[in-house]
């Protein structure tokens, strides 16, 4: 997910119209790359570009898959506050 995610360029992941993440936190990560995805989503942020992200974890669960440090919080935050709704898991 993530190789896909960075074989495109920064300049094109920090200025597509709509970027979409799917499975994000789904998959292990490496510290380098939850910098650049900080980066990403901090610039899109900032320009108020639409980030969609496919997942069903909780913001806590995915800022722990992140590696849970001060840049996995910022990036949920930063998600979150551009609108991710979380999934309501069915209960058995």
């Amino acid at each position: 997910m993530y190789k896909a995610l960075f074989r495109k360029t920064y300049s094109q992941l920090t200025t597509e119209k709509q970027l979409h993440i799917t499975g994000l936190g789904e998959q292990p990560i490496q510290e380098g790359d939850v910098s650049k995805l900080y980066e990403i989503v901090r610039a899109r942020f900032e320009q108020i570009l639409p980030t969609v992200t496919h997942t069903n974890l909780t913001a806590n669960e995915m800022e722990a898959a992140l590696g849970g440090n001060i840049e996995a919080r910022a990036i949920v935050n930063r998600l979150w506050e551009m609108g991710v709704q979380p999934v309501t898991r069915a209960t058995a």
